[in-house]
């Protein structure tokens, strides 16, 4: 046992005729503020902030830099007091709200992990589909890992949004750069880019039928920050049940949220949280669908890196639902196929959504995109 202060959290004792004690009282008062009910701001951001405020508290991780933060240990807790920041080793079994994902996290002896009520069985992830997003993790690109030009496809379920201005969507591998993924788990993110001024620009996602998650709450949760080309004002993240072709008018709920040069967890704190009317006597058209829309209303320049993105029934967002490739595969290829040799159409319009619209002469592309 150490003689000059205790043993689990490290608060200095009161020495025999110390002189000055309450200097070592406040030391004792100030750690346990920052280590009673813990609340840290992210186990994500890389850079040490410039302007923190006092008693604000973050986990280091891997990578990180900063005249402090570089010499701290990994996920070490980095506590600002007083103007000046201190590192606090973290013991086995400590937890904390992680306030920029909404979770509980507890230190494993290596690392801080989700502290969930059942966050998997076995080490695998709680349940499945309950996103309704397909590609949501950016893996699968049947067009080719860059696509430049207008309302075009990109990464499989995702096209762009514009009226004329040329975007380009591309996928970036973790890993491939000196860029780390969030908690290290994705393997791609989509960065989108524009060649031109535009407002309301930016990619959408349509979800086939737009009876999904109507009537009841529905949650929307992302990762995301820019590459550079920052947004001037918030971006928006649109929801909208469209009824499709001669059908009732699509109707639209938009929140906004503020994009940074850091990787964030947008969710339900973000107010991402949207309450869907039902849609019992409307009418549905041909190619109704329920559709994500993530624009920038502003006239501009701007660019989006995003991964993970999830929506899915309830007022809280879960942790990503990641399915197993040839599932998520499977899941596109219901609505756009490519091929080195000619198909029969009708032949896959039993497997595809409808039958599909052939286009190309080697390879052979196949779309019955909504």
């Amino acid at each position: 046992m150490s003689t000059d202060q205790t043993t689990n959290i490290g608060l200095p004792f009161l020495m025999p005729a110390q002189a000055q004690k309450h200097i070592t009282v406040n030391e004792s008062l100030t750690r346990l503020d920052a280590l009673v009910q813990t609340v840290v701001e992210s186990r994500t951001r890389k850079d040490q902030p410039a302007t923190p405020g006092d008693g604000a508290v973050w986990i280091c991780p891997p990578g990180k830099t900063g005249p402090d933060w570089a010499g701290f240990a990994n996920w070490d807790l980095a506590y600002f007091r007083d103007g000046a920041w201190e590192s606090l080793t973290p013991r086995t079994g400590w937890r904390a709200w992680i306030s920029d994902e909404s979770i509980m996290a507890r230190f494993d002896g290596s690392v801080w992990i989700a502290d969930g009520a059942m966050e998997s069985v076995n080490g695998g992830q709680l349940g499945g589909l309950r996103n309704v997003v397909i590609n949501g993790g950016f893996d699968i690109w049947q067009r080719g890992d860059s696509v430049t030009g207008t309302d075009l496809f990109g990464p499989d379920r995702w096209i762009m949004n514009s009226s004329g201005a040329t975007q380009t969507l591309e996928r970036v591998p973790f890993g491939s750069s000196s860029e780390a993924a969030p908690m290290g788990w994705p393997a791609n993110h989509l960065r989108m880019s524009m060649a031109a001024s535009e407002n309301f620009a930016g990619i959408m996602h349509r979800i086939e039928d737009v009876r999904t998650l109507a009537g009841g709450a529905a949650t929307i949760s992302f990762w995301a920050k820019h590459a550079g080309a920052a947004p001037s004002g918030n971006i928006r993240v649109n929801l909208i049940q469209n009824f499709g072709f001669n059908g009732t008018n699509q109707n639209t709920s938009t929140r906004e949220v503020a994009l940074s040069s850091n990787w964030k967890h947008y969710n339900h704190n973000d107010g991402l949280t949207f309450e869907l009317p039902g849609i019992d006597g409307l009418t549905l058209g041909a190619g109704h669908s329920l559709r994500l829309l993530i624009n920038n209303a502003a006239t501009e320049i701007w660019d989006l890196d995003i991964t993970c993105v999830q929506i899915e029934r309830g007022r809280v967002a879960t942790k990503f639902e990641r399915r197993p490739p040839a599932m998520e595969l499977a899941l596109c290829r219901r609505y756009y196929r490519r091929y080195e040799t000619a198909q029969t159409i009708g032949d896959l319009a039993f497997e595809m959504r409808t039958a599909p619209i052939q286009t190309g002469s080697g390879p052979f592309n196949y779309s019955a995109e909504i």
